[in-house]
C-alpha cells in the first residue's frame, strides 16, 4: 500500500465527512412540525433497538414541550466520563467521539433546517464515581473532560450554528464534592449487600473490562458485587436522576444492557454499537473511501490495520495526529 496515496484519501475523506457538517439551508416551516421532528428522530437506520410505546409517548411529549417552548429540540446523551484505561489513547478522546459527533449530527440534520431552535446535545457524564467502582484517577477524568470538549468545539465550529452542544457532569447536580461523596456513602448503605447480588456474565465482563487493577491488591469474593452495588446505587440517586428527567428531553446512549423503556439507542457509528467512551475510532475501507467505525478492545484483536498520520486543520490533541485504518 502507498502509504503517501493513502494518506490523501484519509484526510480528504475526513475532510469531506466535516464539510457534510457545514450549515444546511432553511426551509420553509412543515404544517406538523412534532411529526416532522419526531418522524426523523425515530429513524430505523438510526436506532439499534426497537423502541416500545411508552419511550414514543415520552419522546413525543420532549419533542412537543421543546416545540411549544420554542427551544431546542434537546437530546441528552447518557456516557461515562473517561476513555477506557486499556487503550494508548487513555484517559483523553479520540476518533470515537468525533465520528459519533458526525454520525449523531447526520442524524438530526434536516431538522435544523427547517426548526430554527435547532438541536441541543447535552452530554450528560458520569464523572467522580469512576474513582470509587474502577480505579480512574481524578486527573485522568478530568483529561478526558476537557479533551473532549475541545472536541466539541471541534464540531461545533464545523456544523450548523442551530446545533449546539455541552456537557454536564453528575457531580454538578450536587453542592459539592463532599455532598456527592456522603449522599453517594448514604445510598450505598441503604442498597442491597453485595453477598445477596447475583450478576450474570455480561455484567461481570463489563466489571472486568473497566475495572483498572491496583498492583498487588486482594480482592474478597464479593467484590465484583460490592462495584456494582456501588454503581447501581449511584445510578439511582436523585440528583442523578432529576437532571435526566426534567421535561422536554429525550435521552440516548450508544448501547447498553438495560435501559430499553427509556432512552434510545443509536450507536456511535453507522455498523457499530461500541460505546466511543470504550472504544477507539478506526477506518474501513470502503471502495476507493472509507467509513468510519468505533472498535472494541476484542476487536482491536481480531482485525488487522494500520497506524497512519494525519492532520486535520484546527483539530488538536494526541489523539488526531494517527489514525487506525483497517486492512480491507
Amino acid at each position: 500500500m502507498d502509504t503517501t496515496i493513502n494518506l490523501s484519501q484519509i484526510e480528504k475523506f475526513i475532510s469531506d465527512e466535516l464539510d457534510k457538517l457545514l450549515p444546511v439551508d432553511s426551509v420553509g416551516s412543515p404544517c406538523d412540525v412534532v411529526e416532522k421532528i419526531y418522524q426523523r428522530l425515530m429513524l430505523s437506520k438510526f436506532r439499534k433497538r426497537a423502541v416500545c410505546d411508552s419511550l414514543k409517548q415520552c419522546i413525543k411529549e420532549a419533542i412537543e414541550y421543546d416545540v411549544g417552548r420554542n427551544q431546542p429540540i434537546n437530546i441528552t446523551f447518557l456516557q461515562g466520563c473517561y476513555k477506557l484505561w486499556r487503550f494508548d489513547e487513555s484517559p483523553e478522546v479520540d476518533w470515537a467521539e468525533l465520528f459519533a459527533l458526525m454520525y449523531y449530527a447526520e442524524w438530526v440534520m434536516p431538522i435544523l433546517s427547517f426548526y430554527q431552535p435547532g438541536m441541543l446535545f447535552d452530554f450528560y457524564v458520569d464523572d467522580f464515581i469512576m474513582e470509587r467502582i474502577s480505579n480512574y484517577r481524578r486527573d485522568e477524568i478530568l483529561s478526558y473532560q476537557h479533551s473532549f470538549q475541545k472536541v466539541l468545539d471541534f464540531f461545533m465550529s464545523r456544523c450548523a450554528k442551530n446545533l449546539r452542544c455541552k456537557t454536564t457532569t453528575v457531580s454538578s447536580r450536587f453542592a459539592n464534592e463532599d455532598d456527592f461523596w456522603n449522599k453517594l456513602d448514604i445510598a450505598v448503605a441503604k442498597w442491597e449487600k453485595p453477598e445477596n447480588v447475583k450478576l450474570d456474565e455480561s455484567t461481570i465482563a463489563m466489571v472486568d473490562l473497566n475495572y483498572c487493577p491496583i498492583p498487588g491488591e486482594n480482592h474478597n469474593d464479593y467484590w465484583r458485587e460490592e462495584i456494582m452495588c456501588i454503581h447501581d446505587a449511584h445510578s439511582d440517586m436523585e440528583e442523578r436522576l432529576s437532571y435526566r428527567n426534567e421535561s422536554g428531553k429525550i435521552l440516548a446512549m450508544p448501547q447498553h444492557y438495560s435501559g430499553a423503556d427509556s432512552r434510545l439507542f443509536v450507536g456511535s457509528t453507522k455498523d457499530s454499537y461500541i460505546k466511543y467512551w470504550m472504544g477507539v475510532g478506526a477506518l474501513k475501507p470502503k471502495g476507493d473511501s472509507f467509513t468510519a467505525t468505533v472498535l472494541s478492545p476484542k476487536q482491536l484483536n481480531r482485525v488487522s490495520l494500520s497506524m497512519q498520520n494525519i492532520a486535520i486543520a484546527g483539530l488538536s490533541g494526541k489523539n488526531f495526529s494517527k489514525i487506525r485504518v483497517l486492512e480491507s
